[in-house]
Order: C-alpha cells, then sequence, then structure tokens
C-alpha cells in the first residue's frame, strides 16, 4: 500500500490518488494543513467554515468507489455469514483469518482486497447479498406455486400473464442483477424489462397468480440491447422491502408478444444466480 495525504492506497494506484487532497493546499495556500484526512476517502474534503470542498471528478470516482467498499463492508456479518465458495458477505472473524499474515489489519485487508475486484470493474462474492426467495406466477395456472424452480418467467398476455418475482435481502440492498436466460424473437427487436414494487409481503413457496401481492410503480428498467441471454442485468430500485416483479417492458401494444427467461436463486451455477448490491 502507499500512502499519500495519510490514506492508505494501493501502490498501483498511486497516481490516479496523487490528486486527493489537492484542494485543501489550493484552497488554504501556506496555511500547512491539509483538509483530506481520512485514511479512506469516503467523503469529499470538508472545511468547517466554508462547509464542503468540491473535488475533481478523479476525486469524485474514486471516492463513490470507496464509498461501495465500505457499504459492503457494512453487511459483513459478525454472526453466520457465507464460507467460499458461497456466494455472499463473510463472517468478520473469516476476514480476521484471512487477514492474518498480510501485515493489515483486517478491515485494511478487506478493503484492498474489495478495491482490486471494484477497480478491475468486478462485484466480489461478498459484496453480493444472494436474493433471498424467488418464484413466477401464471394466470393461465392460477393456483399453482412455481417457486421451487431454477429459472422464472416473465411474459406478456398471448399465452397468459407471468411475473417474476424476486425478494430483498433483510440487510438491505438498492441494485437487483438478474442473469437473462433467454428471450423470445420479439422481445429480442423490441423491449427489455421492467422492475415494480411489491407492496406487502409473499412467500416463493406459496405465491400463485390467485394470492400475489399488490404491486406498486416502476422502479426501473433496461432495454432490449442491455438483456442480452447469458448477461447479468442490472436494476437500481433503491429501497423496496418486499422485493420486485419483473416483466417485460417496452412499447403497450407490443407487450403481449414479449417473453424473458430469468435465472433464480435454485440455479445449479452459483454465477448464474440473482443478487442485491
Amino acid at each position: 500500500m502507499a500512502r499519500v495525504i495519510n490514506q492508505n492506497i494501493p501502490s498501483e494506484y498511486e497516481k490516479l490518488y496523487g490528486e486527493i487532497a489537492r484542494p485543501g493546499f489550493e484552497m488554504f495556500p501556506g496555511s500547512g494543513k491539509q483538509y483530506t484526512q481520512r485514511r479512506y476517502p469516503f467523503k469529499l474534503p470538508y472545511h468547517p467554515r466554508i462547509g464542503a470542498i468540491d473535488g475533481t471528478p478523479n476525486q469524485h470516482t474514486v471516492r463513490q468507489i470507496f464509498k461501495e467498499c465500505a457499504n459492503c463492508y457494512n453487511i459483513q456479518p459478525y454472526s453466520g455469514g457465507a464460507t467460499p465458495p458461497a456466494v455472499g458477505p463473510r463472517n468478520r472473524s473469516w476476514w480476521y483469518a484471512a487477514a492474518a499474515g498480510s501485515g493489515l489489519w483486517y478491515y485494511d485487508y478487506f478493503m484492498q482486497q474489495t478495491l482490486d475486484s471494484r477497480f478491475a470493474d468486478i462485484i466480489p462474492d461478498w459484496c453480493k447479498m444472494p436474493v433471498p426467495g424467488d418464484s413466477y406466477c401464471d394466470s393461465i395456472n392460477p393456483s399453482t406455486n412455481y417457486g421451487s424452480l431454477s429459472s422464472a418467467l416473465a411474459y406478456g398476455q398471448s399465452v397468459g400473464e407471468k411475473w417474476a418475482f424476486y425478494q430483498s435481502p433483510a440487510n438491505g440492498g438498492t441494485t437487483i442483477h438478474v442473469k437473462v436466460l433467454s428471450r423470445n424473437s420479439y422481445t429480442f427487436i423490441f423491449t427489455g424489462i421492467g422492475a415494480y414494487r411489491i407492496l406487502n409481503a409473499w412467500d416463493e413457496n406459496t405465491i400463485t397468480w390467485e394470492n400475489k401481492p399488490a404491486i406498486g410503480e416502476l422502479l426501473a428498467s433496461a432495454g432490449k440491447d442491455l438483456c442480452q441471454p447469458g448477461t447479468f442485468v442490472s436494476l437500481a430500485c433503491g429501497n423496496t422491502p418486499f422485493g420486485v416483479r419483473i416483466i417485460p417492458y417496452g412499447p403497450d401494444y407490443l407487450m403481449k408478444y414479449m417473453m424473458y427467461l430469468l435465472y433464480c436463486k435454485d440455479a445449479a451455477q452459483t454465477n448464474n444466480r440473482p443478487y442485491w448490491t
């Protein structure tokens, strides 16, 4: 790790961080004071008399990444947690043991490992919160439950409506990541998918078309070019305690022909399973 104005950073990124404290020197030349003294740049510079000191684009980018890493640290549990190769936040004691021999306190070790992944544009497994429950319901078979399947249908009205449901984790998560298994030819041409707020509690083992929860507003959508088979679609939904309903999203007059097949938490391969961040 390199040290730039009292901030620990990976050595290979030292040039990127070189300007982190620059606003402090420019705003108060000769003062001998540095106003970016945090160990990790979770916030932009701040001075008690004039308030926030706006940073450069690089500073905003860097702090956003550090903020994401710190938020990921905050979901690592004190009890329970996933053990590799399982996906999900890991117990704090796991990180303590993993840091042994590194010369770093386990928080610093965690930040180092997480930063390496985030700067490579990878969401590490320990920052992923698995979907706790998912299913879909079908207007043609209104009393059937599909909670044990490894994939969920999101379909228009041509062969009955089918709605995919994904629960939110108890400890938060504002963006859901769902992998597309397949889609039909109409969908390829015209539509993406949309996530809608679910308004009340539901259970993956009992949900059917007859007892499905109430649905609220559209929270996020992704166009057809982002919804390619074999890729994850990320939908920034904000806080939605009861999860989201996912259906095709596009021109109303074409919706009845649209179909997506999405992976669920029971998919055989862990790298196909949906998760929240």
